[in-house]
C-alpha cells in the first residue's frame, strides 16, 4: 500500500504475506503484476492523446503503430483496424497474448519483436489477425 498526497510519498508498506509458501512478507519494494490494469491507463493516455488533436479515434493503428500495417483482418469486409476498435476489443486481436509472461517472478517479458511475430500467429477469441509480412 501507499499514500500520497500531491508528489509526497506519506507512508508504505506491505500487509500479509507476498509468498505464502516460502512465508515472505510483502513490503514497499514488491512487485506485482498489474495484468488488465494497464488497458485502463492505456485508455487514458490515448484519450488525452485524442483531446490534444495528436490522433482520431477512428484512425487506422498503422497510422500510428507503422508495424501493424504487417497485419490483416481474417474479416477484411469489418471496419479498418482502429483505435476505436482496439479501445472497444472489437478489433479481431486475440484475447491474451500466448506468452507466459505473468508466470513467476523471474519471467523475461517479451521484446516488442517477439510479440510482433507471435501476434500473426496467435489465435485467441473472436477474429484472428495474421502476419502477411514480417
Amino acid at each position: 500500500f501507499a499514500f500520497v498526497h500531491g508528489d509526497e510519498l506519506l507512508v508504505s508498506g506491505g500487509i500479509v504475506l507476498a509468498d505464502p509458501e516460502a512465508a515472505i512478507p510483502a513490503t514497499d519494494r514488491t512487485l506485482y503484476s498489474i495484468c488488465s490494469i494497464s488497458k485502463l491507463f492505456t485508455s487514458i493516455a490515448i484519450m488525452q492523446q485524442r483531446d490534444a488533436g495528436t490522433l482520431g479515434l477512428d484512425d487506422a493503428l498503422a497510422q500510428h503503430l507503422p508495424w501493424f500495417a504487417a497485419l490483416t483482418d481474417d474479416h477484411p469486409g469489418d471496419e479498418p483496424l482502429s483505435i476505436r476498435r482496439v479501445l472497444t476489443h472489437s478489433a479481431g486481436l486475440p484475447r491474451e497474448s500466448d506468452f507466459p509472461y505473468w508466470a513467476g517472478p523471474d519471467f523475461d517479458f517479451p521484446t516488442v519483436e517477439q510479440m510482433i511475430e507471435r501476434l500473426g500467429t496467435q489465435l485467441g477469441g473472436g477474429d484472428a489477425v495474421a502476419v502477411v509480412e514480417p
